[in-house]
């Protein structure tokens, strides 16, 4: 997932960017797993908050 895809993290479903990038849901869920694991967030929401307080993630909605 690149910089413009991790925008559509705050506001999109996991079917919706599976779609726009032509993947699967699971390959879009590993890959939010794989970003929350190393930082070590818990939830989407804390991952999508500290990506827009680091100005990585937009809202887009």
């Amino acid at each position: 997932m690149n910089e413009n895809d991790k925008a559509s993290l705050s506001t999109d479903t996991n079917a919706e960017i599976a779609r726009r990038l032509g993947i699967s849901v699971a390959t879009v869920k590993s890959h939010i797993l794989h970003m929350m694991e190393k930082p070590g967030f818990r939830t989407r929401t804390e991952l999508v908050s500290e990506a827009r307080a680091l100005g990585i993630v937009i809202k887009t909605k």
